[in-house]
């Protein structure tokens, strides 16, 4: 028993400490950002020169200047995950579903003597933090074997509230900005057990070690662009997205239980905690380019974002560190990125049936990451004007990337893919 409770103390040390902390602890680098709307992802979130129904209050605010009907905007998404991981040399696949509204919101042309005044208003669902990683493995021990099992569940997401409006300036030239409200909950649960099997030898049954984090957030921060038609069949944009200042509250509980085989229970170890901590985002730079040929329209972005950045103001809860040693972490191991994304729309003449395809590389903010951890994906797309004041577009968005491994769990193959269908109603 002795012995097994020593390779538990091994297996928690390889589960906290042999990734750098600095990497699991920053809620920025959590999960997938997906982006927002079904025309916008179809054609690869390359959005920022288009933005011209209501997402573009995500993407450029600028571009809702181009807007003249009011309309109502729904969103609705489906997530498929899969995570194949590598566990003491055994590979597991775990699958998992999750379906959420993921943006709602409206667009209000107002009447000017010249040029437009364009307000939005809604929530997005930007960055999901859902997945699950379930494996077992039977170890074999001098004189006997136990079964270890190590689980991960991990749900939740960070939303924004947004408001905005763009104006027209001059004759083809937008402006805009909106005020964005960070809001999210990130429900963790990491779980060892030990079980005394296939065997059974001893009077020791099984033991669980349960780690169970929410950590619920709050932040701030605004984006500015601007749009301009420098000819009917061109046009570009620009984004500038200010730090998001987030606070951070982290409710977490800690057990370790074992069961012997008489059924008596033993409450080893018990403990909850709150920590609250702050930690700003980098700057966000986007640039974009669209260009209409007939009935093709292709457009184009490239996002630079400078992760060595992200600093905290007070002691993240995770890594036991003061905040300046963390931050000087982040400045040594992050990295600037450059992301890039690409789009097509094609119009099918005589039909209302719009045909969408696209591609976007995310790069790891971790320097001298290997090229499996950037995130590539692809999406493909359609929609059609269903009646007078209605319509109704569709994408699915496929992107994969490896996990980076550890003592544990030695590696990781992920794949996600998400599909989304909105709806936008012309009042």
């Amino acid at each position: 028993m002795a012995g097994k409770r020593f390779l538990n103390l091994i297996l928690c040390f390889a589960v906290l400490f042999s990734v750098p902390v600095f990497a699991q602890s920053v809620p920025f680098t959590w999960g997938h950002q997906w982006g927002v709307g079904a025309r916008a992802m179809g054609m690869g979130g390359a959005y920022t020169a288009l933005a011209d129904d209501y997402s573009g209050l995500y993407y450029n605010p600028a571009g809702l200047g181009q807007i003249d009907q009011s309309q109502i905007f729904w969103t609705f998404s489906h997530l498929l995950y899969s995570n194949r991981a590598t566990f003491l040399g055994s590979e597991n696949l775990e699958k998992s579903a999750y379906t959420k509204l993921n943006d709602l919101g409206a667009v209000i042309p107002l009447p000017t003597v010249s040029g437009s005044l364009v307000l939005g208003f809604g929530i997005h669902r930007v960055q999901d933090y859902d997945k699950s990683l379930f494996v077992t493995r039977v170890i074999n021990t001098p004189g006997d074997s136990v079964t270890w099992q190590y689980d991960e569940m991990e749900e939740g997401g960070l939303r924004q509230a947004s408001f905005g409006g763009s104006i027209e300036m001059a004759p083809d030239l937008f402006l805009g900005m909106s005020v964005n409200f960070w809001y999210g909950v990130d429900e963790y649960t990491w779980r060892f057990t030990e079980l005394d099997e296939p065997y059974d030898l001893y009077t020791f049954s099984e033991f669980h070690e349960t780690t169970f984090i929410k950590t619920r957030f709050v932040g701030v921060n605004l984006s500015a662009g601007f749009l301009y038609k420098v000819m009917e069949t061109f046009r570009l944009g620009l984004v500038v997205e200010t730090p998001v200042n987030l606070n951070a509250s982290e409710d977490w509980e800690y057990s370790q239980k074992t069961r012997w085989d008489d059924g008596v229970t033993t409450q080893d170890t018990t403990d909850s905690g709150l920590w609250e901590y702050s930690v700003r985002s980098p700057w966000k730079i986007r640039l974009g380019g669209a260009l209409s040929l007939g009935p093709l329209l292709l457009s184009g972005d490239v996002q630079l974002t400078d992760y060595t950045q992200i600093r905290y103001s007070s002691d993240p809860a995770e890594t036991g560190s003061d905040f300046s040693d963390t931050n000087l972490d982040i400045r040594r191991n992050f990295q600037n990125t450059m992301d890039y994304r690409i789009g097509a729309e094609f119009h099918i003449p005589a039909t209302p049936v719009r045909l969408r395809g696209g591609w976007g590389i995310v790069h790891s903010p971790l320097k001298n990451a290997l090229s499996s951890w950037n995130r590539t994906y692809i999406s493909l797309g359609g929609g059609a004007m269903i009646s007078d004041r209605l319509i109704l577009d569709g994408a699915y968005v496929y992107t994969g990337w490896d996990g980076v491994g550890d003592e544990v769990i030695e590696k990781e193959k992920i794949k996600a893919a998400k599909i989304l269908i909105s709806l936008t109603y012309l009042m």
